[in-house]
């Protein structure tokens, strides 16, 4: 039987439908200069290996020689998934020579094959609502915010009038809270990426975590019922690993 073309044309958006939505956990809104949405590039890195399997076996790609030009490196980069004929680019991507302080960034090239490869896995689809704008829509988040990360308890709340004690090494939600409001300082404190992962290891702060995801999803993940001063933890983790290390969100705007 011949194949239809409503069929053609849903093989052809295969990767597209299976890859478009994007947990907001990994995104943040960067409100400096014009308004966009940056997503965090490793992010989609894992994303590509779930779709297409581990990096050089079901996709990968080759990065050319850097060229050097008006204070920026710029990285020509190929991308395939599949199978290694089956090829797409050059993209290139881009940064800055020099860091914010004025200093040579040894990991410019790092910083623009990053960019290369997060642009390219853009036009396959990888999170597409953000870059067509969905995520301009709160309602459209809040619903991936929803698919993401399914309240899988009930909310804390209260019993017979009176406040639910929990299960965990914090009591109430107002010591859960004040304590998640200590480590918000602590990550924003951070100088760089060995401090950050050492407050990160420690078992208070795991065990902080933990709990949060249980009792008080919204302010790890992100809801309306996040106070407006706070952000999202894992997306002011995302961020503070951003400015720690390199520049590994992809400009969605």
């Amino acid at each position: 039987m011949a194949t239809k073309p409503k069929d053609e044309a849903a093989d052809r958006m295969r990767i597209w439908n299976a890859v478009e939505k994007t947990d907001p956990a990994h995104t943040k809104a960067v409100e400096f200069g014009r308004k966009f949405t940056a997503i965090d590039a490793h992010y989609q890195i894992r994303e590509a290996t779930r779709m297409f399997g581990p990096i050089g076996e079901g996709w990968g790609y080759t990065a050319d020689r850097p060229i050097f030009e008006d204070g920026l490196v710029i990285v020509p980069v190929t991308l395939w998934h599949g199978n290694r004929e089956n090829t797409f680019g050059p993209i290139y991507g881009s940064t800055t020579i020099r860091d914010r302080k004025g200093n040579v960034d040894k990991d410019a090239p790092k910083k623009a094959t990053t960019d290369a490869v997060t642009k390219g896995l853009s036009q396959l689809g990888f999170n597409a609502d953000v870059f067509l704008g969905k995520f301009d829509d709160n309602k459209y988040v809040t619903e991936m915010q929803a698919e993401f990360h399914p309240a899988n308890d009930p909310p804390a709340s209260t019993t017979a009038g009176k406040p639910k004690k929990l299960d965990g090494p914090y009591t109430s939600i107002s010591t859960l809270k004040a304590a998640y409001h200590d480590l918000d300082r602590d990550i924003r404190g951070c100088g760089d990426m060995d401090e950050l992962d050492e407050l990160l290891a420690k078992p208070e702060s795991v065990a902080l975590i933990e709990q949060m995801k249980r009792d008080a999803r919204g302010y790890v993940f992100g809801s309306d019922k996040l106070p407006p001063e706070h952000e999202p933890l894992m997306a002011l983790i995302s961020r503070i690993q951003a400015e720690l290390n390199a520049p590994t969100f992809l400009n969605a705007g």
